[in-house]
C-alpha cells in the first residue's frame, strides 16, 4: 500500500502559482497592476523571528509594542501569551 503525504501549504502554493499564471495570461497589464495594488492594500504584513529561547515566532505589521504575536509549530500558529517577549536579532537582543 502506498501512503500520500500531502502538505497542505505546499497544495496552496501550487494553487497560488496556477491562478498566477492564468491571471497573467487572461489580463491585460493596467488590469494586473491594479489587482495586485488592490491585493498590497489588504495584505498584511508578517515578519518572521526567534525568541531567545529558540522558540519562531510571526509579527503582525511592525515589530512595536502591542503587536499580534503568533508562536509558529509544525502543526500551525497560535496567538503568542500577553508577555514581554525577548526577540533574538543578528546585532544581539530586543525585548519588547
Amino acid at each position: 500500500m502506498t501512503v500520500l503525504q500531502i502538505n497542505f501549504l505546499d497544495v496552496i502554493s501550487m494553487m497560488d502559482n496556477i491562478l498566477a499564471k492564468a491571471i497573467n495570461k487572461i489580463l491585460p497589464n493596467d488590469l494586473k497592476l491594479q489587482l495586485k495594488a488592490e491585493i498590497e492594500k489588504h495584505s498584511i504584513k508578517m515578519s518572521e523571528a526567534m525568541l531567545a529561547d529558540g522558540t519562531k515566532i510571526e509579527i503582525e505589521g511592525e515589530v512595536a509594542p502591542n503587536s499580534k504575536v503568533y508562536v509558529v509549530s509544525e502543526t500551525g500558529k497560535i496567538p503568542a501569551p500577553d508577555a514581554t517577549h525577548e526577540v533574538v536579532s543578528a546585532d544581539g537582543s530586543i525585548t519588547w
